[in-house]
């Protein structure tokens, strides 16, 4: 179990909260969740929110680059400014996606530093979601069919609506990164959001949500035959 306290200076944020909802979000005590490669997730006691911290310097060079002496001071620059290139990848997507589609994603609030300081830290504060097997499970456990049937249409529609705003995922690992808050679909992992644009990034994100209803539908079959 943990506590916040948040007192570092911000210097990059965004949020949907109004300031005293997010102080009562914040202040309450969280518990681990989950741990994955750029963050790990804790509930909020009473199970609305969740809190990702990003792990310190989550792209570093590697200690073999940084100790090999053929290593080149021109390959080490080069590789920090890929590293940091996808960090600024990886803050950009949080932040449009609490400043335009919070609601397609649960992120209430956006805490990013600008610089490489060890002490600070690096959160995102959303909505906890229930995942998508949990949810069409759950539907099919208490014969909600209708609702089921309405679930996937507005599912299917997320990716369009993501497009229509900008954005698009990168990442195919749908039932890890879906799911519905309050019977609604989200898209509650958006580390690999990027911007999209023009005709060609119109073409992938058409063959994306081609993968996108396969993958439901095929799982849909196997586990609610019913649909």
């Amino acid at each position: 179990m943990i506590f916040l306290f948040l007192l570092v200076p911000i210097f990059l944020f965004a949020q949907t909260l109004d300031p005293l909802s997010l102080e009562k979000a914040l202040s309450q005590s969280y518990q681990f969740l989950g741990s994955g490669g750029q963050c790990t997730a804790y509930v909020s006691a009473d199970g609305t929110y969740v809190l990702k911290l990003f792990k310190n310097r989550p792209f570093p060079l590697s200690k073999e680059s940084r100790f090999t002496p053929f290593y080149t001071r021109w390959h080490r620059l080069r590789k920090m400014q890929k590293q940091m290139d996808k960090r600024d990848r990886l803050y950009f997507a949080y932040r449009y996606c609490c400043d335009k589609l919070s609601e397609e994603t649960g992120i209430l609030y956006v805490h990013f530093h600008t610089d490489v300081d060890l002490d600070t830290c690096d959160f995102v504060l959303q909505k906890r979601a229930i995942g998508l097997e949990d949810y069409f499970l759950t539907l099919r456990a208490q014969g909600r069919l209708s609702d089921a049937r309405k679930a996937v249409d507005q599912l299917l529609e997320l990716p369009y609506s993501l497009y229509k705003k900008g954005m698009r995922d990168r990442d195919t690992h749908f039932f890890n990164n879906y799911g519905f808050i309050e019977d609604k679909p989200v898209c509650f992992d958006v580390g690999r959001f990027v911007p999209i644009d023009g005709e060609e990034k119109k073409k992938s994100y058409e063959k994306k949500r081609a993968l996108f209803k396969k993958t439901l539908y095929d799982w849909l079959k196997i586990h609610y035959p019913e649909l």
